[in-house]
């Protein structure tokens, strides 16, 4: 039985990769084995065990590939280098958050590679187009095995400056954007004439809402991004 929050549900599981792909040199695609009885939606997370000398499970926004839950990770420090070296099953708890909502059908998804698996899950469940956008060259071998999708890749900060200046001038209803903070609200502030989405990866020590350590300010008042995100309106946090 899962344990409650909020009216929703989370348990605990042992997974275990079955594919991995590079995205660039120090980001990485993780594919899962199918997890029987694992439901869950466009914008919600996991929290992953980072190995034994890690005192902390680390967020990742869940992804979807086939029937099969993916993680997108950046090897930024011994925690995540242990999430893509290691080949023993990973304890994930999941799912947490809420699902994305967007208000109209017609919109865009905007990621950094390391939210590429979350962006190709929101992509594909609304069918609306992905770009992936980075500043450091992409994997051959892992464009090549998305060729056909409904995915686009940009490459340095000429490429994502324009495409933002496409977009906000373009008849998409919205544009949901995750990557960094600076790429996420550089989008919003550019993105005037567009109703955008964020999803706030930030650090998350619990993720259930018990730490208090994901305090965002909003134009309605103090949020947590476990709780009452991942996802939020780009205007109600940071204004234009």
């Amino acid at each position: 039985m899962g344990n409650s929050l909020m009216n929703k549900t989370f348990d605990s599981y042992l997974v275990e990769k079955s594919e991995m792909l590079k995205i660039t040199d120090d980001t990485f695609f993780i594919v899962f084995k199918e997890i029987d009885g694992l439901v869950y939606y466009p914008g919600q997370f996991c929290m992953i065990d980072a190995g034994k000398n890690v005192l902390t499970r680390k967020p990742f926004t869940l992804g979807r590939y086939g029937n099969a839950p993916s993680i997108s990770v950046k090897i930024v420090g011994e925690g995540s280098r242990y999430i893509v070296e290691s080949t023993d099953k990973i304890d994930m708890l999941a799912p947490l958050g809420n699902a994305f909502t967007p208000d109209g059908k017609n919109g865009v998804v905007l990621v950094a590679p390391s939210c590429f698996a979350e962006g190709l899950f929101i992509s594909e469940y609304f069918d609306v187009p992905l770009y992936v956008a980075s500043k450091t060259p992409f994997n051959e071998r892992f464009m090549e095995h998305f060729r056909g999708y409904k995915v686009s890749f940009l490459l340095g900060n000429e490429a994502f400056l324009s495409l933002l200046d496409e977009l906000n001038n373009s008849s998409y209803d919205w544009i949901f954007v995750s990557g960094s903070k600076v790429m996420e609200r550089l989008a919003v502030e550019r993105l005037s004439n567009k109703l955008t989405y964020v999803s706030l990866n930030e650090y998350m020590g619990c993720g259930i809402g018990a730490c208090k350590s994901c305090a965002v300010e909003t134009k309605e008042g103090i949020k947590h991004v476990c709780t009452d995100g991942p996802v939020f309106r780009g205007d109600y946090i940071w204004t234009r």
